[in-house]
C-alpha cells in the first residue's frame, strides 16, 4: 500500500486509464515473422551440432589422453575451426586446445613445430577461460601449457594452479594430476596455497592411494605425504589398515 502511494505521488497521484493490452499482442502476421526469425537461428546452431557429431569419439579419446592418428586429429581440428568461426563456445574452443596440444606433444614440445603448437593451443584455451571462467579443467589445461612453455609465461603456471583449486579444489578428476603440479611448484606457490597440500594430499590419497604414493615419490615427497596422512585421525587409521605403515 505505502508502496502504491508512493508511486502515485511521484507521478501525479493519480491514477491514469487502463492500457489496452490488446495493443501489446503481436499480430498474426508478426508472429509468423518471428516464428521464422527463430527458425533461421535455430537452423545454423543444429547445423553446427552435426558438423560436430561425426568426431565425438575423437573428443572422447583426446579428453582420455589417448594418442589419435594424424589424420584423425587433423578433420577433429578442421572440424573445429569451422565451427568456432560462427560459434566459439568454450567447448569449441577448448577442443582445438586439446588438438593443438596433441600436435605439440606428436612433433616434440621442444621442436619448433611444437613450440608453435603449444602457443596455439595456449591461445585457444585462453579464449576458452574468458568464455567460462569457472572451468577447472581449462585451468588444468592452462596449468600444463603454462609449464611445456620455456619463456616468460612459464612463470604463470603457480597462479593458474590457484585458480584451478579455487573453481574446484575436491574435483575428484583432477586431484592426482592437481597434486603432483603443486608438489612440482611447491617453493613457487602463494604461501596460502602451499599450506593447503596436507589436505590435498589426504583428500587424494582417501580416492586414489597408489596414484598419489607414485606421484609423491616421483617428486620425492614421499615423507611429506607419510607425515600428512599421519596428521589426521581418519587417514592414519587408513594408513595402518591398507599399508602396515
Amino acid at each position: 500500500m505505502e508502496a502504491r502511494q508512493e508511486q502515485r505521488a511521484r507521478f501525479g497521484g493519480k491514477k491514469g486509464p487502463s492500457p489496452n493490452l490488446d495493443l501489446l499482442r503481436p499480430s498474426v502476421a508478426l508472429r509468423g515473422i518471428l516464428a521464422l526469425v527463430l527458425a533461421s537461428l535455430a537452423v545454423p546452431a543444429l547445423v553446427l551440432n552435426l558438423l560436430l557429431l561425426p568426431d565425438d569419439a575423437t573428443r572422447e579419446a583426446l579428453l582420455a589422453g589417448k594418442n589419435i592418428d594424424e589424420a584423425a586429429l587433423s578433420r577433429f581440428y578442421d572440424s573445429r575451426a569451422r565451427v568456432e568461426a560462427f560459434h566459439a563456445t568454450k567447448d569449441v574452443l577448448s577442443d582445438l586446445a586439446l588438438a593443438s596440444i596433441q600436435k605439440a606433444e606428436a612433433a616434440g614440445v621442444q621442436t619448433e613445430a611444437g613450440k608453435a603448437a603449444i602457443n596455439e593451443a595456449r591461445a585457444w584455451q585462453l579464449r576458452a577461460l574468458q568464455a567460462s571462467p569457472a572451468d577447472a579443467f581449462g585451468w588444468s589445461r592452462l596449468v600444463y601449457l603454462f609449464l611445456l612453455s620455456n619463456d616468460a609465461m612459464a612463470t604463470l603456471a603457480p597462479q593458474a594452479l590457484a585458480y584451478e583449486i579455487e573453481t574446484a579444489p575436491y574435483e575428484p578428476a583432477l586431484m592426482v594430476r592437481r597434486l603432483g603440479t603443486a608438489l612440482y611448484l611447491s617453493d613457487k606457490l602463494d604461501p596460502d596455497i602451499r599450506a593447503t597440500l596436507p589436505d590435498m594430499m589426504r583428500a587424494a590419497w582417501k580416492l586414489y592411494p597408489d596414484e598419489v604414493e607414485k606421484v609423491a615419490k616421483a617428486q620425492n615427497a614421499f615423507d611429506r605425504l607419510l607425515e600428512a596422512l599421519r596428521a589426521s585421525p581418519d587417514t592414519a587409521e587408513l594408513l595402518k589398515k591398507w599399508r602396515g605403515l
